[in-house]
This record gives structure tokens, sequence and C-alpha cells, in this order.
């Protein structure tokens, strides 16, 4: 059974993971600035040639570690960590999550951030 655990950079909130732009007519949708350094930093702190792509369903277990005592919304803050980890390739889709356990931590305001804890589970109920 594999188990990772990483630390990931405060992720932005879900509202801020897309803009969109009116040009000539033309609505645009892309990346936010925000979203995008978010992904750079975590797939330079996730990168690893020897892992292997989890492919059995697994739990995860996120303690997010906000900058300050502002009020957030957790249920904002998983989509980004999970997409980043799909990019990443430490699973193959995030359909594979069947336990989310999130949690809100301690203020860092040197190392804002969120703990993550991947526990893979057995072949039972695997989508794979």
């Amino acid at each position: 059974m594999t188990i990772l655990t990483f630390y990931l950079p405060w992720p932005p909130t879900t509202n801020k993971i897309w803009r969109s732009a009116h040009i000539h007519g033309i609505t645009r949708t892309y990346r936010s600035k925000e979203y995008n350094q978010f992904e750079r930093l975590c797939l330079i702190e996730l990168y690893s040639p020897k892992r292997k792509t989890i492919t059995n369903n697994v739990e995860i277990t996120l303690i997010f570690h906000p900058p300050t005592r502002r009020q957030y919304d957790v249920d904002n803050r998983i989509k980004p960590v999970f997409d980043v980890l799909t990019h990443a390739g430490i699973w193959d889709d995030d359909n594979q999550v069947e336990i989310v356990i999130a949690k809100k931590g301690s203020i860092s305001k040197d190392n804002p951030g969120v703990e993550i804890k991947i526990k893979e589970l057995k072949n039972v109920g695997s989508n794979h």
C-alpha cells in the first residue's frame, strides 16, 4: 500500500483559477496568473522521475495552513490541489479519490500551504 506525503504552497481559491477576457467581441477563458504560479511551484515540489503513478483509488487528507486569520472555505481550496496532483502524475485522475478528509490547520505566516497525505486503497472498488 502506497502512502505519499507532501507539503505544497497555499492554493488559490477555486474562484480565482479561471479568468475571462473579451477581445474583439470574443470571450477567451484562461488560467489566472495566481493559479499558474501555484501550479509551477507544485510541479517543482512534486517532480520525481522514480515515482509511479497511483492507479488504485485513494484516501487523501489535506490540512490547510493559511497565511493569515482571514476566513476561507476549505472546499474552494481542494480543487486546485487535486488538479495539480493530476497534472503532476501522482494519480491518473482525481476521480480515484474515494475518501477526502480536509481540515483547517494552524496559521503559518512564514510557510503557508497544505499538508497532504495520500493513501492508496486496495484494488476493490477501483475505477481502473
